[in-house]
């Protein structure tokens, strides 16, 4: 609620572990995201795109491994 009281009007949780992420354009509305999606900018970033497969690709990448801390 303060983030959208402050006048932001989008917010994005990502989860890294989940691979998802919960898109807030409001203090209660909200959509969760599926693992295969892509975030966009709505009227707040006109043009944004990104695929999840991109956003999470550095997890994917050479070296990555789940039992990295």
């Amino acid at each position: 609620g303060q983030f959208f009281a402050a006048g932001v009007r989008l917010v994005w949780f990502v989860y890294l572990i989940e691979r998802n992420v919960t898109v807030y354009t409001g203090s209660e509305t909200f959509t969760v995201l599926p693992t295969n999606g892509t975030l966009d900018g709505g009227d707040v970033l006109p043009g944004f795109s990104l695929s999840f497969a991109d956003l999470f690709a550095e997890l994917d990448g050479p070296g990555a491994s789940a039992t990295e801390s």
